[in-house]
């Protein structure tokens, strides 16, 4: 039996009778048929008490809901239009009720931290309204202030990296921009007291590289300011190594300089060369250098579009419409795909591969081990993640119907079908949230055996 890749249209898929009885005149059971029927059903009367499935069920339901609402352990917060301004609110998980409200003085994204929710300004009218505000998570008060807006949580620290900007707010809501045009403070901010542990600035048109771990946080920060590479312990803001390189990357569109979780690469494209360095970040020091064939030559020769990270076994890194799998101990070409990364998990990853016409990207599942191909999803949407798991929906079929993907098995479980159009969805335990295509939020009580029926 071969290991083929498949190839699953999430539209049609798992024809669950408790949502979609199925259509057709009645036929008449032949009668030794009828008999064996009857007999398996007394079986499973006697041999079994387990009930038959439970839908979900709607807990609650509120209109108006800016952004997509974040689950904080057994809260859920939102951002509510009301009549009389907005209102960040938190809802419990288990009954839908109000546990407290807050008025920001701006639209304001969510970041949920540790005891805190940090709401940071989704846009920038002025250096004095770009302030994020730091609400008791447990009680809805607010607790302090604080200029500029947070970007990551820091890997082993309860730290939050913080960017203020120093002459005008313009590029503040960006979040992570790795070429910056302008001039930014970066901060360790203790999240609950809202005090600053350590602080440098970054100045005018340098560039960034940070080293983010699988959960999405970040470990250090490389700055390069005219091809001398400085790198930052974020747990202390303390330099830890540096490097100089024979020309500056920003001068040079055949050189640039990537982060891929614990690694620095430095890439260079030579004709038909493109050679790599590997430094082992945030110390600096130069561990192995590599040679792999370019993209084809139809794809464009200058590196500005490549991007580089951490996909489990391997460092994924190249253009838009191919990745390439380094071994992280080598720098060797261990595979490579179609498409870029997009969501990572231990062993499998979800890639995006452009159409090559005007219509949708097709989304594949592939072993990031040897490169294989493990699933195909066509017509389908990323509507959320959960850890490991990533949620699917597809968007060649009206409804609700969500998938589970596990990227530590590659395994794709159906996990619910629901009424109407989602989107913007987080599970929870048997708490599943999402935003309608009107941005009402709903609240949805999963079957207790869920998680043993979908995986």
């Amino acid at each position: 039996m071969t290991d083929a890749p498949l190839v699953i249209d999430l539209g049609v898929m798992d024809r669950d009778a408790e949502y979609e009885p199925e259509e057709g005149p009645p036929r008449r059971p032949e009668p030794v048929m009828m008999l064996l029927l009857l007999v398996g059903i007394c079986v499973i009367m006697l041999g079994s008490a387990t009930p038959p499935p439970v839908p979900p069920r709607l807990m609650l339901s509120v209109p108006r809901v800016g952004d997509a609402p974040r689950l904080a352990g057994e809260q859920i917060i939102a951002q509510v239009d009301r009549d009389d301004g907005i209102a960040i609110t938190s809802y419990g998980s288990g009954d839908g009720a109000v546990h407290w409200e807050y008025k920001p003085a701006v639209r304001s994204a969510i970041f949920p931290v540790g005891p805190m929710v940090l709401l940071s300004p989704q846009a920038c009218r002025g250096m004095q309204t770009f302030r994020t505000e730091g609400v008791d998570a447990a009680t809805g008060l607010g607790r302090w202030t604080l200029p500029g807006a947070p970007v990551w949580q820091v890997a082993e620290s309860d730290l939050v990296v913080f960017k203020r900007p120093v002459n005008g707010c313009t590029e503040a809501t960006v979040g992570f921009d790795p070429i910056p045009n302008a001039e930014f403070v970066w901060s360790g901010v203790d999240p609950v007291n809202g005090t600053t542990a350590w602080a440098m600035t970054v100045p005018d048109g340098a560039t960034l590289s940070a080293g983010i771990d699988p959960a999405g946080r970040a470990s250090w920060l490389a700055v390069n300011v005219n091809g001398t590479i400085r790198a930052y312990d974020l747990r202390t803001g303390a330099e830890t190594g540096s490097l100089t390189l024979g020309d500056d990357p920003r001068s040079s569109p055949l050189m640039r300089v990537f982060a891929a979780g614990t690694k620095l690469l430095v890439a260079e494209r030579n004709g038909s060369r493109l050679a790599f360095r590997g430094y082992s970040a945030p110390a600096l020091t130069l561990d192995w250098e590599s040679v792999v064939s370019p993209p084809p030559k139809f794809l464009r020769p200058d590196l500005d579009s490549f991007l580089s990270r951490r996909c489990g076994p391997v460092i994924c890194v190249g253009p838009p419409s191919m990745t390439i799998g380094l071994d992280p101990a080598s720098g060797a070409e261990r595979w490579r795909v179609s498409g870029r990364s997009w969501r990572i998990g231990p062993n499998y990853g979800l890639f995006v591969v452009s159409a090559a016409d005007d219509g949708p990207p097709m989304l594949r599942v592939h072993n990031l081990t040897t490169g294989a191909l493990k699933l195909e999803l066509p017509a389908s949407e990323l509507v959320g993640r959960m850890g490991t798991e990533i949620l699917l929906r597809s968007a060649a079929a009206p409804g609700g119907r969500l998938w589970r993907l596990d990227l530590s098995t590659g395994v794709l479980r159906p996990l619910v079908a629901l009424p109407g159009w989602y989107s913007e969805c987080d599970v929870g335990g048997r708490i599943l949230i999402c935003r309608t295509a009107s941005s009402d939020l709903e609240v949805w009580r999963l079957p207790a055996d869920a998680k043993e029926r979908t995986g």
